[in-house]
C-alpha cells in the first residue's frame, strides 16, 4: 500500500502529539522531599501567668474560723501556699483550687486589725484591705461557785487554742497560760490556790479586745472555827464546826491529822461520820500518840485547825 506524502506527515504530528499529552500528565499524590522543614518550636521565652490575689471573705471572722481568699493562677497544692496574718503569724491552708484558697483564722494573730499575705511559689502576694478579728464573745461559766484547784469552764466563741498567751483574768489575777486548757469554743480554767474566797469578774482578753462573763465567779473556802476537844484517845470522836466543808459540785471532803513535831505524812484514815457544810464528825485514826494539827481539805483548799489535839493511846 502506498502512503502519500500528506498521509506521512499527519502520522508524525499525530505521535508528536500523544508523547506531549503524556508529558502533561498530573498525578494525585503530592510530591515527596527528603529534606522536610521542620516545625517551629515553642517559644520559651512567652512569660507564664503570674498568680493574683484579688480578694477574700469573710473580712471579719474570729479566731479559728475559716475564710476564702480569691485570685487566680494561686496552684492547687496547699503545701506550696503560704499565708501570714500581720507578716508573722503562719495560718494553716486546708484547701486550694486554683482561684479560691481556704486557711484557718491562726491562733497566734497578735492585732484585731491586720494585713493578710500570700506566697505562691516565689511569688509574694498581698491584699488591698485589712482583716479585722471579732472579738471573743462568751456564753456561759461553770460552775459558777468553786474551790481552789477547781476547775471552770468557760463557754463561747473566739478564743485562742494556745497556750502562747495570757487571756483568762478572776478579777485582776491573770491566770497563767500553761495552767489552762484552751479550746475555741472552751476554756478550762483552774481557781488559783493564792484566789482568796470572795466574787471576782471573769474576763477573757484576746488580741486587746475583752469579753467578761456574765456572772461573777464565787470563790469558795472552808474555815474551822472550833474543835471538840483538845486531848482525847484514838478511836474516838472529835467534831469540828465552821464553813464552806462541802463542795457545792460534788467533791470528797477529807479530814487529815499532821505530826505537829514533823514527822511523817498527814495521815489519810480518817473516818468521817457525818458531814454538813458548818460540821465534820470524825472517829480519830489509831496512829502514835502525840500532837497533831488538824486540817480540812475541800478540792485543793487545806484549812488548819486553831491549836493542836493530842492524842492519846485507848
Amino acid at each position: 500500500m502506498k502512503f502519500s506524502h500528506l498521509s506521512v506527515i499527519a502520522l508524525f504530528c499525530i505521535a508528536a502529539a500523544c508523547s506531549k499529552k503524556k508529558d502533561e500528565i498530573v498525578s494525585d499524590n503530592p510530591p515527596v522531599t527528603n529534606n522536610p522543614t521542620p516545625d517551629k518550636p515553642a517559644d520559651s521565652t512567652k512569660p507564664k501567668s503570674k498568680p493574683v490575689f484579688s480578694d477574700f471573705t469573710p473580712a471579719n471572722a474570729f479566731i479559728g474560723d475559716t475564710i476564702t481568699l480569691t485570685g487566680t493562677d494561686l496552684g492547687t497544692n496547699p503545701n506550696n501556699i503560704i499565708v501570714q496574718f500581720g507578716g508573722g503569724v503562719y495560718a494553716s491552708v486546708i484547701s486550694a483550687t486554683g482561684t479560691q484558697v481556704q486557711v484557718v483564722v491562726p491562733d497566734d494573730i497578735e492585732n484585731a486589725q491586720t494585713k493578710i499575705a500570700m506566697q505562691v511559689g516565689d511569688t509574694l502576694l498581698s491584699a488591698s484591705k485589712d482583716f479585722n478579728l471579732k472579738a471573743p464573745v462568751i456564753t456561759s461559766m461553770t460552775p459558777a461557785v468553786g474551790f481552789a484547784r477547781q476547775y471552770v469552764n468557760i463557754t463561747g466563741k473566739g478564743f485562742r487554742k494556745s497556750y502562747k498567751f495570757d487571756m483568762v483574768s478572776f478579777g485582776s489575777k491573770v491566770i497563767e497560760k500553761s495552767a489552762i486548757h484552751p479550746g475555741h469554743d472552751t476554756l478550762s480554767v483552774p481557781i488559783p490556790e493564792s484566789l482568796k474566797a470572795g466574787q471576782y469578774a471573769v474576763t477573757v482578753t484576746v488580741a486587746g479586745m475583752t469579753a467578761t462573763v456574765p456572772n461573777q465567779l464565787e470563790v469558795l473556802a472552808p474555815s474551822i472555827q472550833s474543835i471538840s476537844a483538845t486531848t482525847a484517845p484514838v478511836l474516838s470522836e472529835l467534831i469540828i464546826t465552821g464553813e464552806n466543808f462541802i463542795d457545792p459540785n460534788g467533791s470528797t471532803t477529807a479530814v487529815y491529822f499532821l505530826d505537829a513535831n514533823g514527822g511523817g505524812m498527814p495521815t489519810q484514815q480518817t473516818i468521817i461520820k457525818s458531814i454538813s457544810n458548818n460540821e465534820i464528825k470524825v472517829q480519830l485514826p489509831v496512829i502514835p500518840a502525840g500532837n497533831y494539827n488538824v486540817l480540812v481539805k475541800v478540792v485543793g483548799s487545806l484549812v488548819y485547825a486553831p491549836g493542836l489535839l493530842t492524842i492519846t493511846a485507848k
